[in-house]
């Protein structure tokens, strides 16, 4: 997005202290390394050891992602504010990353904790896309995963949740 207005400023500002939240939660730390990623995603939280670049975003257009993926080889997490279909606040969640030799993007998915605070990546429960791809997010990364409930699995949402953002957004 060329012009940001106070609207997404404060969307993507959310999704920072979220990523911030979420990255203290599993132990990544951040280093700046500009002079090692592609532009497009200079400005963005990358997690070498995880070989994750996480992006917290307003809305709008964000280019060159597929392509910064492809010459990294690292995963892209991009995290946007939103609303479950309930009207609750909640983060929703893109990957981004190789395998296969292919690029393969797992769009709307949502945080999800057991009651161990281990988190994961699931596919939104009210989406259209149930079978989508589960992830666990450990220090070591975001990982393709089984299913993490065997049970009800309303209260991982909610705990995840209250884990990474627990403000109401001002723009909400």
């Amino acid at each position: 997005m060329k012009y940001k207005n106070i609207i997404h400023r404060a969307r993507e500002a959310h999704a920072r202290d979220c990523a911030i939240r979420m990255a203290a939660h599993v132990g990544w730390v951040f280093e700046s390394r500009p002079e090692l990623l592609p532009p497009a995603v200079r400005d963005f939280f990358c997690e070498p050891s995880a070989e994750l670049i996480l992006i917290p975003w307003g809305g709008g257009c964000l280019a060159g992602i597929e392509t910064a993926v492809r010459e990294t080889r690292c995963a892209a997490l991009l995290l946007e504010p939103g609303a479950t279909n309930a009207g609750l606040s909640t983060i929703y969640f893109t990957v981004v990353r190789c395998a296969g030799g292919k690029l393969l993007r797992h769009s709307a998915l949502r945080l999800w904790a057991n009651a161990e605070d281990t988190l994961f990546l699931v596919p939104d429960p009210d989406g259209d896309d149930l079978d989508a791809c589960w992830f666990r997010v450990s220090e070591r990364g975001i990982d393709p995963s089984e299913a993490p409930w065997t049970g009800p699995f309303d209260y991982g949402f909610g705990h995840a949740d209250a884990l990474v953002h627990a403000t109401k957004p001002e723009w909400r």
